[in-house]
């Protein structure tokens, strides 16, 4: 990746590969003898032990994410990257072989209007022994976690439906490929000023259902997790589920935590009877500032929050939904009432 993943770019460019490759092992390993014709035709997929040109700390995995870490380029300290570690026992399938292809040939979606990244973009795919390492960029700029302290009495329903516009464009993007998401923890996701007067937010990282045959990382509040996963009619991420995380997103940013019940067998109760008696339509308790907030952004979190995964909205339409309020809103972002709250994993200190 050179310096150039620590540099602000436009340009909707291919995975980059000024990295001068480091001294292959003699002897490929056997679980990963199918990548080995990618390595001719794809040169970020190449056989190398990341541990040799990257750094991270596996303790403190990203916000939501069991195998994916914060890290730097060993030669280059300031130049911050995503490592994702995959640790396999069976050899590398064929089915995986064509899914890791499909990340590496993945174009990020750029902003026409400001050049900013709405999507993750796979720098290297790196092999050695029994380990998959998989290297993209970082976005520059605040946690929303942070970004929400930093505005201050800035922060208002304008600002959190930009951020999850942002949001939502990436995920419209990565479904038309054919990728999910699978978690959208606010934690992980940074918020890039790209003017005076805009900001932008990236997905961080790919999913890694198509690559590993793994569970969803449960997130610490039940009610959280997409209602078909809680309650174990579907073991894998969908586009559907990733409109849930969406929606669990927003509701965070206009309130503080979120929806349904932290406890799990709480929120299974709520979903079934929900289901039953109420066709689907999630009940939003009014706390937290929820009575100060436009009608028309309440009625989108509880579309986006339909627990019925096929009557959720497509992120096309939460992103069109979401520009559409945006333009209606009487007012712009920081300009409205301050939504104040504590943010839920910080009410747990």
């Amino acid at each position: 990746m050179g310096n150039a993943c620590c540099k602000a770019s436009k340009e909707k460019d291919s995975p980059q590969t000024d990295n001068a490759p480091i001294e292959s092992p003699s002897t490929t390993s056997p679980l990963f003898e199918n990548l080995l014709p990618l390595t001719k035709t794809l040169p970020l997929i190449r056989e190398a032990d990341a541990t040799r040109e990257y750094t991270w700390d596996e303790s403190t995995p990203l916000p939501g994410h069991k195998n994916t870490f914060r890290g730097t380029k060993s030669n280059d300290p300031a130049c911050e990257v995503l490592v994702t570690k995959v640790v396999i026992s069976t050899a590398f399938t064929q089915a995986q072989t064509i899914a890791l292809a499909k990340m590496a040939n993945f174009k990020p979606r750029v902003s026409d209007t400001t050049g900013a990244r709405k999507t993750t973009q796979l720098d290297f795919a790196l092999f050695h022994k029994d380990t998959l390492c998989l290297i993209s960029r970082v976005n520059q700029g605040p946690t929303i976690p942070e970004a929400i302290a930093a505005a201050e009495e800035k922060y208002d329903e304008a600002t959190a439906l930009e951020w999850t516009a942002d949001v939502a464009e990436g995920l419209e993007h990565l479904h038309k490929h054919g990728f999910v998401q699978a978690c959208l923890d606010p934690r992980a996701l940074r918020v890039t000023k790209v003017s005076d007067t805009c900001s932008a937010v990236q997905l961080p990282s790919f999913n890694l259902s198509s690559l590993v045959n793994q569970p969803c990382d449960a997130p610490d509040w039940a009610g959280a997790l997409a209602p078909e996963l809680l309650l174990g009619e579907t073991c894998a991420p969908t586009a559907a589920s990733d409109i849930w995380n969406l929606g669990v997103l927003l509701h965070i940013l206009l309130v503080g935590e979120p929806p349904l019940n932290r406890d799990k067998e709480e929120s299974k109760r709520i979903i079934q009877m929900r289901r039953e008696e109420a066709e689907g339509k999630v009940n939003i308790a009014d706390f937290g500032g929820w009575n100060r907030v436009q009608p028309e952004t309440k009625a989108l979190v509880v579309d986006m929050l339909h627990l019925v995964p096929e009557k959720r909205l497509t992120a096309e339409q939460v992103h069109n939904e979401i520009d559409f309020l945006i333009h209606r809103l009487p007012f712009g972002p920081g300009e409205a009432e301050h939504l104040k709250f504590t943010l839920w994993w910080d009410s747990k200190q």
